[in-house]
């Protein structure tokens, strides 16, 4: 594999393969969408297959000539819990995305989102402070 970006060595080689056939996008989205399931991948698609919904038809039909006819365990990837997951955060945290919006996005609950933000010194939470008073209390 030469000339291949770091980034995409970094995947699970059945992510690697997709991202070398169908584009990275389209690893991304089939672990996203599929990680950590098996998926059968036929020997066809067409534009109202779920495969071609998820990743769009042409890598889609890329897949399909590279994988198809085949059940497949798709690996999470970089949505995987340690430091992938906590990667893709913290990018998704500089970008100004809510909690709830990550925590969709990589498969964790909010709570783990704001915790990663405090651990990694991130983006302040977007739950309001209950203990958080602007009403100055009279000294006894």
């Amino acid at each position: 594999m030469t000339n291949v970006p770091a980034h995409i060595l970094a995947l699970p080689a059945l992510l690697q393969e997709v991202a070398l056939t169908a584009g990275e996008p389209a690893a991304l989205n089939l672990a996203r969408t599929y990680g950590g399931t098996r998926l059968y991948i036929p020997t066809s698609v067409n534009e109202d297959h779920r495969l071609a919904k998820a990743l769009g038809l042409g890598p889609a039909r890329a897949l399909v000539k590279a994988l198809g006819g085949e059940e497949h365990l798709i690996p999470l990837g970089p949505y995987a819990f340690g430091p992938q997951r906590a990667r893709v955060i913290d990018e998704m945290t500089k970008k100004g995305e809510p909690a709830a919006v990550i925590a969709r996005a990589v498969g964790c609950t909010e709570r783990s989102v704001y915790r990663r933000r405090e651990i990694s010194g991130g983006a302040p939470s977007d739950q309001p402070d209950l203990f958080k008073n602007d009403e100055t209390v009279p000294s006894r």
